[in-house]
């Protein structure tokens, strides 16, 4: 695995903390502007790590490690600023950037509270529901928490805010996650949550009700004994069960390799568990109900069809970034972490340096950066001359263009794909 100054830097920041359209005329691309569909150019945050810029324009904001970014219904982009423990909203022409959420400080808020007034632990993804509710994934805090906008008001509506693993069957408020990384709505309404360090995609339906809809928690090897605080290496306690009486094996989930293909109750997946591990995959659903992730450790993309059925459909389970017109399956592939849709219907996903993308026929092909190869420059030319660091989330906005969180050097990038 690479090492890049971002992975370096997470571990210490991870150790410390756990205890619409383009561009209208007039806005600047700074950096270098998008005149050709494929240019890639300088959207948002100055390049330093930090705090800053609330009430002025994007590109000269400072962000710390932004994780992801999202569209929201009033056509503002809303980015998860991981290290500053906030959600910030860009303007949809990127005049302009505030904190709609988060007083900066990272801790947890066991009620609701104001937007401005609540405390994250290091968020990492959003996803908007049908009633414009802002859902986050509070990855330290082992929380789902919801944001309204329109009232001011932030709720947790999932995980009891500690790493653990029970509540299955019962009020996704009383059952536990741990390091829940990503969200998506899925086409019955229901929520899916990636729960990293537990192995399982879990389900939350319209009811509040949580269940396991995919994966394995697979327990190390460990004597059962209430007087024990953890198994060695371990954060919690149980190992699913009910919130009355979880199952008590003083152990956690372990990681598994690519079973392929699987179904959903049997799949294992790889994502980070440790304490300094990295955020793990995410997740997205296309228009006919699969349920496309990125099993970041397995270095694979997969999806689980509505039958249950589970597939790779980009890696070999190697680690590398070649392969470009070949079948994605018989590509290395670099960490992936984001997934989404394209307009053109193509998967898209980041992996360490690069955004790659998969077509209708199953062909790999690079659309950003050059996998590996880190950095920040290229703004102004093509996105695939460009280097990245560490990117982490994608998004495309109601145009079309793809907006790249390019989280190792604190910005985000646009990438042009409309004349």
């Amino acid at each position: 695995m690479i090492r890049s100054l971002f992975v370096l830097a997470l571990g210490a920041l991870l150790a410390a903390a756990c205890g619409g359209a383009s561009p209208p005329p007039g806005k600047r691309d700074h950096g270098g502007p998008c005149v050709n569909v494929g240019d890639i150019c300088h959207w948002a945050g100055s390049g330093t790590a930090g705090w800053s810029g609330d009430g002025g324009p994007a590109d000269e904001a400072d962000f710390y490690l932004p994780m992801d970014v999202t569209f929201g219904p009033d056509g503002a982009a809303y980015v998860v600023d991981w290290n500053n423990h906030r959600i910030r909203r860009i303007s949809a022409d990127g005049s302009r950037v505030e904190t709609v959420a988060g007083s900066g400080e990272f801790g947890d808020q066991v009620g609701d509270a104001l937007l401005l007034e609540t405390s994250f632990n290091h968020p990492t993804h959003a996803q908007f529901d049908a009633q414009g509710r802002l859902v986050i994934a509070a990855w330290h805090n082992s929380r789902i928490k919801r944001l309204d906008l329109a009232t001011g008001v932030v709720e947790n509506i999932a995980g009891v805010g500690k790493r653990d693993y029970f509540g299955d069957g019962g009020p996704a408020n009383a059952a536990a996650l741990d390091l829940p990384t990503a969200v998506a709505f899925g086409p019955d309404g229901a929520l899916y949550v990636m729960d990293q360090a537990n192995q399982l995609i879990r389900r939350i339906g319209s009811d509040g009700i949580i269940s396991t809809y995919a994966g394995v928690c697979t327990v190390e090897d460990c004597a059962v004994d209430a007087t024990l605080e953890a198994c060695p290496g371990s954060n919690k306690r149980h190992c699913g069960g009910v919130a009355e009486a979880p199952t008590l094996c003083a152990a956690k989930c372990i990681a598994g390799s690519v079973e392929s293909p699987a179904t959903r109750e049997t799949m294992r997946m790889f994502q980070g568990a440790g304490q300094a591990t990295e955020p793990g995959g995410r997740m997205v659903f296309d228009a006919a109900g699969n349920l496309f992730f990125a099993d970041r450790g397995n270095n694979v993309v997969r999806r689980i069809a509505p039958d249950g059925t589970v597939t790779t459909v980009a890696g070999n389970g190697l680690y590398g970034g070649e392969g470009d017109g070949l079948p994605a399956t018989e590509a290395p592939l670099m960490g992936p972490a984001d997934v989404e849709i394209g307009p053109d219907g193509d998967l898209y996903f980041t992996v360490f340096g690069a955004v790659r993308a998969v077509d209708a026929n199953g062909i790999i092909r690079t659309v950003a950066g050059q996998g590996g190869v880190y950095g920040s420059a290229g703004d102004g030319g093509p996105a695939t001359s460009a280097a990245l660091s560490d990117t982490f989330g994608i998004a495309f906005d109601a145009r079309g263009d793809l907006y790249v969180v390019d989280t190792g050097n604190s910005r985000i990038r646009r990438v042009k794909r409309v004349p």
